[in-house]
């Protein structure tokens, strides 16, 4: 089942974090509305970014990242991630600095990993996070 996400949820979330703001009525406190949302690329996405002008996001089930346009919704491309087995997608980022995505898996005990992928999908190697 594909679902809709919101893009304006993590401004929002970050806002009222950064602001002490618990949700409460404050009149200093701007509205914010959804303009649009896009339909999932993917049944269980499990992280998002945004960089190159793009939204980002990666799918747990599938163990794909999407590339998507804003604008319209589209899917511009997409690429599955590599990665031994075990492991679950558990988020995304994107490094402007080096221009690549990095993907966190999990093992479903204490160890997390990030895997550094090109913008077309290679991999360009992992990284251990020992104690997850």
């Amino acid at each position: 089942m594909k679902m809709h996400f919101s893009l304006i949820i993590i401004p929002t979330l970050l806002f009222n974090a950064c602001t002490g703001n618990s949700g409460e009525s404050d009149e200093n406190v701007p509205e914010i509305q959804t303009t649009s949302t896009i339909v999932s690329p993917g049944d269980e996405i499990s992280g998002l970014a945004w960089g190159a002008g793009l939204l980002w996001a990666v799918d747990a089930s599938s163990n794909m990242v999407f590339s998507i346009d804003t604008s319209t919704g589209d899917i511009v491309d997409s690429f599955s991630v590599s990665h031994s087995a075990n492991l679950r997608a558990t988020g995304l980022a994107f490094s402007e600095e080096y221009n690549v995505l990095l993907v966190g898996f999990w093992d479903y005990g204490t160890n997390g990993y990030v895997y550094q992928y090109t913008l077309d999908g290679l991999n360009k190697g992992s990284t251990r996070m020992c104690g997850g």
